[in-house]
């Protein structure tokens, strides 16, 4: 009776994990991108006077972490006016903050 009960308990186990995880199941990876310019600065919240938590620079890669925020406006280096900040993980120094959109692409 025991080894029925244990066969019982495997396949209602693996049933619910089946339903529960199905195998193969798509994850969409975050977006990825890079710095465009060098020494940008990665702050805390998306202001122009939030505390700096680190910089970004060109090569050093970033993954897009799921916050976006309209905020201070900055002027890019191109004259274009922008009030969009993006939430990102330095990929090299894995430090978080905003970034002004001025200065990431992403892939």
């Amino acid at each position: 009776m025991k080894a029925f009960q244990a066969i019982l308990m495997g396949a209602a186990s693996s049933l619910l994990a089946g339903l529960l995880l199905p195998v193969g199941a798509a994850h969409a990876d975050p977006p990825k991108g890079d710095f465009i310019a060098r020494g940008v600065k990665i702050r805390a919240a998306p202001r122009l006077n939030a505390p700096v938590r680190g910089h970004g620079n060109p090569g050093d890669g970033f993954t897009w972490n799921g916050g976006q925020s309209f905020a201070d406006p900055v002027t890019c280096p191109n004259g274009e006016v922008k009030d969009h900040w993006t939430y990102v993980i330095n990929n090299r120094t894995k430090v978080e903050g905003y970034v002004s959109d001025c200065f990431i692409k992403e892939f």
